[in-house]
């Protein structure tokens, strides 16, 4: 959302979410010379470059399709929490479901399923259709690296590899277990908008629409839709997908497919894809991953930064309305350098880029942003201009109801695809 400046500006606008997907591992330089006395350590792959401590809660999952011994997951999921021990010593805590932070010798003994039990919770999902079962167990740790640096690690990833043992981002609380991953968004982009604000756009367009998403009902994560349209080839994409608990999955699917179905006046429409169409009309949902690719294909971004809340209140309806300007959206870097995100497509992009840097040096030299918001500006804040770089992403269909929706969007016909939910898993 558009906020209002934080002081004697009364004005109510609209703008559009942002951003960049989740946390990706920081690639750092080879360390310097021993020999060069003005330098110093610089920070492996994936560490943070001020060692700040994250609290992430993790998930392991291990599939099975016959029963399963318990004993064996005990072992399996304590020798990766020993192998990252090893691995990162003194800078990764891990802790168990009682809030306890596990020693070595702790976690060591935590080979025995009775001492295992002490510590951790062990949920299991059995076989279901064509759902391999699988057993999981969620815990926090927090660490200075990404979830990414801690699994590419060689010791960690043999341990991981050698057992069969998937290691993830758990976005839920440690007790929500019983997760379910509902589909994913046909227009959505991950490269250029954060999860939490994609949350909270799309609650807020579906408000528009008489719609009340729940917030904590539902989960936007980065995912990578698949489906294997042969035996030699797999067809994949970029987008976000939603989750939900099991208990709220039919409300939420519900709600996701009347989002969809809404013709909304937005810059971005979207379509909510069903993972289980990928079984009940393959075809469809194979052109699916090919528009969501053509959508990231065609999507640039031109970032804009030194500017705050207050001074984009006063140049969002100048830049908006540049021909080729889709929508502009705020970056979990806003606050930090003043960076915001201009959507545009691969058409306009180098026409819509000089009209912004000639907007934006104007502006400087003009009234159109007054003294007092031009006061919020930190002093350590860039000059506003375009920054380097260009970046992917969107655009996408429109629609009446979910069934209609979707054949538009991935332009088949799938007027036979049920929109019964009792099937919705």
């Amino acid at each position: 959302l558009r906020s209002q400046p934080s002081s004697t500006h009364q004005r109510s606008t609209m703008t559009t979410p942002r951003s960049s997907n989740g946390a990706s591992a920081n690639v750092f330089g080879k360390n310097q010379p021993d020999d060069d006395d003005s330098s110093t350590s610089t920070p492996i792959t994936g560490k943070t470059p001020k060692s700040i401590r994250k609290e992430m809660t993790i998930k392991f999952e291990i599939p099975f399709t016959n029963n399963f011994p318990q004993t064996d997951v005990a072992m399996k999921h304590a020798s990766v929490l020993s192998s990252i021990q090893s691995a990162f010593p003194g800078d990764i805590d891990i802790f168990d479901n009682k809030g306890r932070k596990l020693s070595t010798n702790h976690i060591s003994s935590c080979m025995d399923l009775k001492h295992h039990n002490n510590h951790f919770n062990i949920v299991n999902f059995p076989s279901r259709g064509h759902r391999t079962g699988k057993t999981i167990i969620c815990h926090r740790i927090h660490s200075e690296y990404s979830l990414t640096a801690i699994k590419s690690n060689y010791v960690v990833h043999q341990t991981l590899t050698q057992y069969k043992l998937f290691m993830r981002n758990h976005s839920w609380a440690e007790s929500d277990v019983d997760i379910v991953s509902l589909g994913w968004i046909l227009g959505s982009l991950p490269d250029s908008m954060d999860t939490e604000l994609y949350a909270q756009f799309l609650s807020t367009q579906a408000k528009k629409c008489g719609l009340n998403i729940p917030t904590e009902k539902i989960r936007i994560v980065f995912t990578t839709p698949t489906l294997k349209s042969d035996i030699h080839r797999k067809i994949s994409t970029k987008a976000y997908e939603i989750q939900s608990r099991k208990a709220d999955a039919k409300e939420v699917d519900w709600l996701m497919k009347r989002f969809t179905s809404t013709n909304l006046d937005s810059p971005i429409k979207q379509t909510y894809v069903k993972y289980r169409n990928k079984y009940t009309h393959p075809e469809a949902y194979k052109n699916a991953l090919f528009k969501q690719n053509k959508i990231l294909s065609r999507t640039r971004t031109v970032p804009i930064i030194g500017i705050t809340h207050d001074m984009m209140f006063y140049l969002y309806d100048k830049l908006r309305s540049i021909l080729g300007v889709d929508y502009i959206s705020k970056t979990k870097n806003t606050e930090k350098n003043g960076r915001w995100n201009v959507i545009t497509n691969s058409d306009d992009f180098k026409e819509v880029k000089k009209l912004i840097a000639d907007y934006l040096s104007s502006a400087l030299s003009d009234d159109t942003i007054p003294e007092d918001a031009l006061a919020t500006r930190p002093i350590d804040f860039p000059t506003m201009c375009i920054s380097s770089g260009t970046y992917w992403n969107d655009e996408s269909s429109s629609g009446d109801s979910y069934i209609s929706m979707f054949e538009r969007s991935v332009g088949t016909n799938v007027s036979n695809l049920s929109d019964n939910d009792a099937n919705y898993q």
